[in-house]
């Protein structure tokens, strides 16, 4: 019996072998109650399929309809860049979320924007935005160089993970 067959096309022949490798000694004493046996296991298991077959078909439309409520949805663009950005301040937000669009979207980041400001966001757009401008803001940036005097080579004195350097020798207590 292969598992594409459907349960209604069972021939007793195979009810017979599927009894007896279900519980072979019963299949012995009893053939007519293990036959049975065989016969219910195989209606629950129709039912089991169906249900199955109707629950992934409920997740299919519950998905669709998901997908439609996330390209269709529009947030309005102030709104949105703060949840791309998470800044509550809105200048700062926009200006971010325009450095970001001048990294991401080299020569497309004003038509861009205005587009998002026209017509707003997406919430499918925020959600890749959003994990796209988390990755970019965690890239190192340029800093300034070090400021103040440069300690040469030969400065002797011991250096810690503190900001300070300590002496060489210790100073006299007066």
């Amino acid at each position: 019996m292969e598992q594409s067959d459907p349960t209604n096309r069972v021939t007793p022949y195979e009810l017979a072998t599927l009894a007896a490798r279900i519980c072979p000694e019963r299949c012995m004493s009893d053939p007519e109650g293990a036959i049975a046996a065989a016969q219910r296991l195989l209606s629950e298991g129709k039912m089991a399929l169906t249900k199955e077959r109707m629950e992934e078909r409920r997740e299919e439309r519950e998905d669709a309809e998901i997908r439609k409520h996330m390209t269709e949805t529009r947030e309005d663009w102030p709104r949105a860049i703060k949840d791309i950005t998470c800044e509550a301040r809105r200048d700062r937000a926009i200006k971010r979320f325009k450095q970001f669009l001048d990294y991401r979207y080299p020569g497309e980041a004003k038509e861009r924007l205005s587009i998002y400001k026209r017509d707003g966001v997406t919430l499918q757009e925020i959600s890749f935005l959003q994990g796209h401008f988390s990755d970019w803001r965690r890239k190192p940036k340029r800093k300034k160089g070090k400021q103040g005097r440069r300690i040469s080579e030969r400065d002797g004195r011991l250096r810690t993970d503190l900001v300070a350097l300590l002496p060489r020798k210790p100073r006299k207590r007066h």
